[in-house]
C-alpha cells in the first residue's frame, strides 16, 4: 500500500512538472502565434493597415522610434503616412520568442521585409530586424506593449517578374 502510495504521488510529481514545462512552451507558441496573426491582420488590412497595426497594441503601447510614440491611437497616427499609400507594404516573421515564468510579458524577435514608392515613383524595399514585447492581457490576449527595429538602408526595389 505505501509502495502504491509512492508510485502514485511521484507519478503526480512528475507529471506536475511535465505539465509546467510544457505551458512554458506554450506560453513562447502563443506569442509567435500572435505575432505572425499581427502580420497577416496588417497585410490583409491593405490600405487601412494603420488601424489593424494599432489595434495590436495595449491602450498604452508605443513604438520606439524617434520621437518616442505612447498609446494605441498615436501608434496608428505614426503608421498611417506608410499603410495608407497604396503597394506600400510592411511584412515580417518572427524567428524566436521567450516569456517571463510568470507566463504574462514576453518578447519576439524577427525578420522585417518593407517596400515602398519612394516621392520620385521609384520602388523601393529594406530589410530590418525587430523585437516586440508582448504582455498578457486581463482576457487573456497577448498585446504589444513596445515595438521598436532598425532597417538596412533603402535600395532600388529588384524588377518583378
Amino acid at each position: 500500500m505505501r509502495r502504491t502510495y509512492f508510485v502514485v504521488l511521484h507519478l503526480c510529481a512528475v507529471g506536475f512538472f511535465v505539465l509546467a514545462a510544457g505551458a512554458a512552451r506554450d506560453y513562447r507558441r502563443e506569442i509567435l502565434e500572435a505575432d505572425r496573426a499581427f502580420d497577416q491582420a496588417v497585410h490583409e488590412a491593405g490600405t487601412g493597415g494603420a488601424a489593424a497595426w494599432a489595434g495590436w497594441f495595449a491602450e498604452d503601447g508605443g513604438m520606439n522610434s524617434i520621437p518616442l510614440v505612447r498609446g494605441r491611437e498615436e501608434v496608428r497616427k505614426a503608421m498611417d503616412p506608410f499603410f495608407s499609400k497604396a503597394g506600400n507594404v510592411l511584412r515580417w516573421q518572427p524567428d524566436f520568442a521567450d516569456v517571463a515564468k510568470s507566463g504574462d510579458l514576453g518578447y519576439t524577435l524577427g525578420k522585417s521585409q518593407r517596400s515602398w514608392t519612394d516621392k520620385e515613383g521609384k520602388a523601393m524595399e529594406s530589410e530590418g530586424r525587430y523585437i516586440t514585447i508582448w504582455k498578457r492581457q486581463k482576457d487573456g490576449r497577448w498585446k504589444i506593449v513596445m515595438d521598436g527595429g532598425v532597417n538596412a538602408p533603402p535600395r532600388a526595389a529588384a524588377a518583378r517578374p
